[in-house]
């Protein structure tokens, strides 16, 4: 892993931070370093903002907002935005109304520039999806009604009533841009009737009254036991009965907490971003499920992509359908780092062969000596196949390993559709790529014939000596703590292998098909 992502999944945990309901001083210090206007007030978007739909031009702008010497939360937003965090397609797990109506994942508002958005944000409140809709009819406003809207409260804003071609202007632009929002996103975006079961936790509200939390109470009336939310967003029980009369029901987002009981959000219509489900990578999760690990993970696999060989293999093996993420998984058993560096640069294509080597005059295979020595035709050679692979596989055979005579499995170790070998024949093909391609290269340097009989003998000998180190590992580790006070027995799943068999003392003993196999050499 590397430390520059991790140290950026915890820099954006901050920003996670931000969202949580519970109050800190450090937030409203935020807020107003973000988005306070030159009066003082607060923008109402605030953390809706950061998880808006923002061009680069507006993301650098909030950015010059914050003071010059303020370097690391300025690098908690570059590093939050750089998770490219984009709501989930579905929109049954989003809250439409909820989300910004100016900077939307999902549409644009055309026709309107950004002085009308100006005006609109701060003249006539519109700033979220909610705030275009009628509650009684529970539609977008109409024409005539945003130009009732834009004339009252641009009097109460500014002191004096625009003139008729004003008011008229600025309701067309606003009524044809709220057209061309998709069909189904302002469908999603209306209020629905919110049925609670008993007990669960919901929000009253009504016109300009603050809304209040309580567990909900189905008989003898509609009502709910009040809480209060402390500042961590933790509901307390008051015991006091509030009937829910002409009232709202409201559903309420909460926070999901690892440790104690989960916290208070607020209203869902109001609780962006923390009531949306986020697509991160190619996982999805809520924000109270964005712990650095997932955020760790989601950034390395943005960097990881399929290395090159995965097509050019593919293509010489006449293969498309080849399990690459299970050959990548492949661990093999007994092997060294060491042994395992000649298999690894073959499934990569970076083992350095005489087709590759410009300086060479004589680039044809040693052994046939018809075709070129490429990486392909070390695992294809007839010569090669007779007096090696042949012997590898027949070794495979009577050790009980699942193998199959192809240059797919001596290459790549895949045995059929979807399926590899084991990790102990993945150790195997690892040594005997070592020894192979050690084999070649000396030949070449020698100026000598490949002799396949010795490095067959080489193979199987480093092979036992391999398994023998194996043996001798865990009979060792036995042998140190076996008199503790909870002294540990070996699992099973170390011990019954098919190279390899020991006791749960340690006592090991090598197969003897393969003692037998290196003695009849």
């Amino acid at each position: 892993m590397e430390w520059k992502t991790h140290s950026e999944a915890f820099t954006s945990e901050w920003l996670i931070r931000y969202v949580h309901p519970s109050k800190a001083a450090w937030k409203d210090i935020l807020d107003f370093m973000l988005f306070a206007n030159k009066e003082g007030e607060i923008s109402p978007e605030k953390q809706t903002l950061l998880f808006s739909k923002l061009t680069s031009p507006q993301k650098l702008k909030l950015l010059h907002r914050l003071p010059k010497k303020a370097i690391y939360i300025r690098q908690c937003l570059k590093d939050l935005w750089d998770l490219k965090l984009t709501p989930t397609k579905n929109l049954d797990k989003r809250t439409m109304a909820s989300e910004s109506l100016w900077f939307n994942h999902e549409f644009e508002m055309q026709g309107v520039n950004w002085r009308d958005r100006k005006y609109f944000q701060e003249i006539i409140d519109v700033n979220l999806i909610s705030d275009i809709f009628d509650k009684n009819t529970n539609r977008p406003f109409k024409e005539m009604q945003w130009r009732y809207w834009i004339s009252e409260l641009h009097r109460a804003k500014k002191g004096v009533r625009p003139d008729n071609a004003f008011i008229i202007s600025k309701a067309d632009i606003i009524h044809k841009a709220i057209k061309n929002i998709p069909s189904d996103i302002k469908k999603r975006a209306r209020m629905r009737k919110h049925e609670p079961r008993i007990g669960d936790i919901v929000a009253l509200g009504r016109d300009n009254e603050q809304v209040i939390y309580g567990l909900y109470i189905a008989n003898p009336v509609p009502s709910i036991t009040k809480i209060w939310i402390d500042s961590s967003g933790h509901p307390h029980n008051t015991g006091e009965i509030v009937p829910v009369g002409n009232k709202t029901i409201l559903e309420v987002t909460m926070w999901k907490s690892k440790w104690k009981e989960d916290r208070v959000m607020g209203p869902k219509e109001a609780a962006f971003p923390a009531n949306t489900e986020w697509k991160i990578g190619k996982k999805h999760a809520r924000l109270d499920g964005l712990s650095v690990k997932v955020s760790t993970k989601a950034r390395q696999n943005a960097k990881m992509k399929p290395p090159p060989s995965e097509a050019e293999w593919k293509k010489r093996l006449l293969q498309q359908q080849l399990p690459f993420k299970k050959v990548w998984r492949l661990k093999p058993k007994y092997a060294s780092q060491r042994d395992t560096i000649a298999w690894l640069k073959m499934k990569h294509r970076n083992l350095y062969v005489p087709s590759r080597d410009p300086s060479l005059i004589d680039k044809t295979c040693k052994s046939c000596r018809r075709h070129r020595e490429s990486m392909h035709h070390l695992a294809t050679c007839s010569e090669i196949c007779d007096g090696y692979w042949s012997e590898i596989f027949s070794l495979m055979d009577r050790l009980g390993i699942e193998n199959t005579k192809t240059d797919i499995f001596v290459i790549l170790g895949v045995t059929g559709p979807n399926r590899t070998t084991c990790n102990e024949g993945a150790g195997i093909l690892a040594i005997a790529w070592r020894c192979l391609y050690a084999e070649t290269v000396g030949s070449r340097i020698d100026k000598r014939p490949p002799q396949w009989d010795k490095t067959l003998k080489r193979a199987i000998s480093m092979i036992i000596g391999r398994v023998t180190a194996y043996g001798e590992k865990w009979r060792s580790w036995y042998l140190k703590q076996r008199y503790r006070t909870k002294g540990k027995i070996i699992a099973e799943k170390y011990r019954k292998l098919k190279l390899i068999s020991s006791d749960e003392h340690g006592t090991y003993e090598i197969n003897k098909e393969l003692m037998e196999f290196f003695q009849d050499l």
